[in-house]
């Protein structure tokens, strides 16, 4: 499910600032997307981070992202003899992109895989990419052709239904959801009514369970500044939006980040916000076929604070994984801070999943997670020194009770 890793709406209002007077210096810059992480908003550019990973069999998984310091999309394949980096073909004359989320729906034979993102244009604003994948060979799809649009996710229930959301922005400061729709053969732009009072809002997960049914998660925020999630619904036809569960008391400014919807009746996502006290709390929301409600709380470690949540995925209804990271400093600019983390729900009650700790002087985080049964899940992201943007992707493999990283290419 994706999640992207690049600009949050909180953020927005200071990095649109300091986007305008880069752009009236070089003419040049790059305006990201609207994200539902908050580590990596005004950070200095990072090396690779992969932000999305879909395993077709428990032999193979893709994972794609981006490397930050060369703006350049990252796609790498993983077999039981290790990750290995594939080159990303991109439209003709564009340079730099990035991939935010990918997904393999199964197929008859070989292997079909979606992933999502945007690249720039020479004007700095970004333009919605979409790739597919056949196994040996990334092409470039276009998908909408607008200015200052960005996909984030992506669900697939065949190689020839696909439904990517994202956002656009615009240099004024507004922006609404955007999606996308695959039918095998091209991408056609999905109409998407913004939501009421938003100056600005997003989409940033989407499952889909049947071609009638899609959840699509995000945020919005107004004028002031002030964040609300938002989801929206897809029947195959035409968008809705649900009401999303109230956050916990004395979270505020709250997002949704991934979802996973394994049937129409039941889908999880995760949900982050700021504390009124100080800090960062995170939450889980569920759909029962009528309404969203807050889910039991993660039970995290003794000591742990400030949890955000990125990633979702269910392999059977009442069976999730959640990941994202714990203990990272909110008031840190300067890199990478915190540790990875995860957590898994068993029907009755979110549990946390022990990851390694980093060594001392790193940091970790994950940004996505999938899993094709109880004893199999990986997820991606982000390692290196604690305090500095540079890093390496990272993984992580779940064999039914404990996590081993593994260093991407």
């Amino acid at each position: 499910m994706g999640r992207g890793f690049v600009r949050t709406l909180a953020a927005f209002g200071v990095a649109l600032a300091a986007l305008s007077a880069s752009v009236a210096a070089s003419g040049a810059a790059s305006a990201e997307s609207v994200s539902a992480e908050p580590a990596r908003a005004l950070l200095p550019p990072a090396d690779d981070q992969l932000g999305g990973v879909a395993c077709p069999s428990t032999s193979e998984c893709i994972s794609v992202g981006a490397n930050f310091a060369t703006e350049t999309p990252l796609a790498e394949t993983w077999t039981t003899l290790g990750w290995r980096k594939i080159p990303v073909k991109l439209p003709t004359g564009v340079a730099h992109a990035e991939l935010n989320a990918v997904t393999c729906p199964a197929v008859k034979s070989g292997v079909f895989c979606v992933a999502v993102g945007d690249y720039f244009t020479t004007a700095g604003a970004p333009l919605a990419l979409a790739e597919t994948w056949n196994g040996s060979t990334w092409t470039p799809a276009k998908a909408s052709g607008t200015s200052g649009t960005f996909l984030n996710s992506v669900s697939c229930l065949s190689a020839t239904n696909c439904l990517a959301v994202g956002g656009h922005e615009t240099i004024s400061g507004t922006g609404a959801p955007i999606a996308n729709a695959w039918n095998g053969k091209s991408w056609k732009p999905v109409q998407v009514t913004a939501p009421a009072h938003a100056m600005l809002s997003e989409f940033t997960g989407v499952s889909c369970a049947t071609a009638t049914f899609c959840a699509a998660t995000g945020n919005t925020a107004n004028s002031s500044g002030s964040m609300a999630a938002l989801i929206g619904r897809w029947n195959g036809k035409t968008w809705s939006y649900l009401k999303p569960a109230a956050a916990p008391k004395g979270v505020f400014d709250v997002s949704l980040a991934g979802v996973s919807c394994p049937t129409a009746k039941n889908c999880v996502t995760a949900g982050n916000g700021s504390l009124a006290k100080g800090g960062t709390g995170s939450f889980i929301e569920a759909w029962n076929g009528k309404t969203w409600v807050r889910s039991a709380p993660i039970s995290w470690p003794k000591g742990t604070k400030n949890p955000w949540l990125v990633g979702m995925t269910c392999y059977a209804a009442g069976h999730c994984f959640t990941n994202g990271y714990i203990d990272w400093n909110p008031d840190a600019n300067g890199g990478n801070t915190g540790r990875a983390a995860a957590a898994q729900w068993n029907g009755k009650a979110w549990t946390s999943t022990p990851v390694t700790p980093p060594g001392a002087g790193k940091a970790t985080l994950f940004d996505a997670v999938t899993c094709r049964s109880a004893s199999f899940c990986v997820a991606v992201g982000l390692a290196g020194p604690y305090g500095q943007s540079a890093g390496t992707g990272l993984s992580g493999f779940w064999n039914g009770k404990t996590w081993r990283l593994v260093a991407a290419k």
